[in-house]
């Protein structure tokens, strides 16, 4: 099995995932605040991925979609919404705290609802699956082909694994993005420091975030040393960029695609987000983001991707 080196030491995947566990036990009290316009660009997206993703699955009868990794929920949230009494919503997360908040969205579904804590490796849904979704997920998996291949097991023949917001190799590559990203980095904070925005507020007894959550990874005694506070977001999110410079994993789709080749295959795939993200609209903006992705069709940051069981 892989491993993970990061700082001066080398971590399981066992460790990524209970690291993660601890991580996303902390983010979920606070996880709907963070970039708000962002969760509400993505949920608007999955309105029609949802819909794309129903059809192409061509289920008979009762449907049964599972949302992996499904966070406080705002994929299984859209799902609900086109789900029927006679359907089954399933939705797995690593973390209680993050089910717990899916728990809350979801009172009231007409579909019936269940909800798994744990991982793809020690628990699966009962019976087969029609769609399985993972939005902004993969990127916090230590064997995300691995991963894959064993969600792909869950699913029935021709069922479809839509993954989503994840980031992207080709854009990690291409120079010109990465430059525009910088730029607009830039004109940010500049803009951040002329209206003087106040300072992220801190954690719990005024820590912050990360060392609240490193202190309870160490508390916990997932690894024999002290994990250090500024490891705590590349240990959660081992496969995505850092600050867009190029030096993160992300993922390439064909690559991805080629590796689970055996039990899926590729229906289609898109990209978005020339700029590296969301927000900060305005026209200048958006004329350059639509001249990039005329340019860069496949280069976008993050990906989306359709496969259907063999």
């Amino acid at each position: 099995m892989a491993e993970y080196k990061v700082g001066e030491h080398t971590y399981s995947p066992e460790q990524i995932l209970e690291i993660n566990r601890i991580f996303h036990d902390f983010q979920c009290h606070v996880y709907d605040n963070m970039q708000e316009h962002m969760h509400k660009e993505e949920a608007a997206y999955w309105q029609g991925l949802a819909r794309r993703a129903m059809k192409l699955a061509a289920c008979d009868g009762p449907r049964t979609v599972m949302d992996y990794g499904c966070g406080t929920g705002m994929v299984a949230g859209v799902f609900s919404g086109v789900l029927g009494v006679a359907d089954r919503l399933i939705c797995m997360d690593i973390s209680e705290g993050m089910l717990d908040r899916t728990r809350q969205r979801l009172a009231g579904a007409a579909a019936k609802t269940e909800f798994i804590c744990g991982e793809a490796f020690s628990q699966g849904p009962d019976g087969p699956v029609d769609i399985i979704t993972l939005n902004s997920v993969l990127h916090h998996l230590p064997r995300p082909v691995e991963h894959l291949k064993q969600l792909a097991s869950f699913l029935r023949p021709g069922g479809v694994l839509v993954v989503a917001h994840e980031p992207n190799r080709k854009w990690m590559d291409n120079p010109v993005m990465r430059g525009a990203n910088r730029l607009k980095g830039k004109a940010s904070q500049l803009v951040h420091k002329l209206r003087r925005r106040p300072a992220t507020q801190a954690g719990e007894g005024g820590r912050g975030f990360t060392a609240d959550v490193a202190a309870a990874i160490n508390e916990a005694g997932v690894v024999s040393w002290e994990v250090k506070r500024q490891e705590v977001t590349k240990l959660a999110n081992i496969h995505a960029p850092d600050d867009g410079k190029g030096d993160g994993l992300a993922f390439d789709v064909q690559a991805l695609s080629q590796e689970v080749a055996a039990e899926l295959t590729l229906v289609e795939t898109e990209t978005k987000a020339p700029l590296g993200g969301y927000g900060y609209k305005n026209p200048l903006l958006t004329t350059v983001e639509q001249a990039l992705c005329k340019a860069f069709p496949d280069d976008g940051s993050l990906f989306m991707v359709i496969w259907r069981k063999r």
